[in-house]
């Protein structure tokens, strides 16, 4: 999650903040810090582009300002997870792990906010994809429906997965798959994708906590004739009460 996408946060929508969680490690920081990130998301979700300008400057500014008409506000934050980290006297980052509703259920992301100190106040000035903020993962068994959304999501048909994306995939997973519906479909690519059939062998739990979860998929995956085995490491993350994919690699 290293590419900074930071027009798509143009469209976060973050009106009435409940169940959020704040760290501590920022030694009284995030007092100053939080704040910011916060007006920038609420007044974001609400549409108030000059006060979202106020949180922003150098290039997040320059970009805000170049896609606030692209925007959709189409939902709220519900719960909230922060973590400061001080890089020096004037710059800090705010790792943001949260979730929203939208109008295709809920979506859960993480970002990184890169904070410059400007006279009195901080200002954002640049933001990235993050990582998602849990517990240590411990070994454990995999949760019945974390297992369910899964295999149903690593079986079903390429047109299917195109098409319940956002039912099975959250964050920037889920992200690139809205973006690849509206960019031009190459037949011949789709028709070798829609033929594929995954059958999933196994899952092992390699770690979980309470909304986090790693797990190895062992799959066969079979195409015109030919099959091969085929190893996947999938991020599970906990999205309002239901278990989504995060992230999926071939290992």
């Amino acid at each position: 999650m290293k590419k900074a996408l930071l027009w798509l946060f143009c469209i976060l929508a973050a009106a009435g903040c409940s169940n959020i969680s704040r760290s501590t490690g920022g030694n009284g920081l995030e007092k100053e810090l939080y704040p910011v990130v916060d007006s920038y998301l609420e007044n974001a979700a609400a549409g108030n582009w000059q006060e979202v300008y106020k949180t922003l400057t150098g290039e997040a500014l320059v970009r805000a300002k170049a896609n606030a008409g692209q925007a959709t506000v189409d939902g709220k934050i519900i719960s909230t997870k922060y973590n400061v980290i001080r890089v020096s006297g004037h710059l800090a980052k705010v790792d943001a792990d949260f979730t929203k509703s939208t109008g295709d259920g809920f979506d859960r992301l993480a970002y990184t906010f890169c904070l410059i100190r400007s006279g009195d106040k901080w200002l954002i000035y640049k933001t990235t994809w993050g990582e998602y903020l849990h517990d240590d993962l411990m070994p454990g068994q995999l949760p019945a429906e974390t297992a369910v959304a899964i295999r149903a999501y690593l079986e079903m048909p390429y047109a299917d997965k195109r098409a319940k994306d956002h039912i099975y995939l959250t964050g920037k997973l889920l992200k690139d798959s809205e973006k690849s519906k509206v960019l031009p479909v190459d037949a011949k690519t789709y028709g070798v994708l829609q033929r594929t059939v995954t059958m999933v062998k196994s899952l092992e739990c390699l770690g979980i906590s309470d909304d986090y979860a790693v797990v190895k998929a062992a799959c066969s995956v079979a195409r015109d004739g030919a099959e091969k085995q085929a190893l996947f490491l999938i991020d599970a993350v906990l999205v309002n009460g239901s278990w989504k994919i995060a992230g999926i690699e071939e290992i």
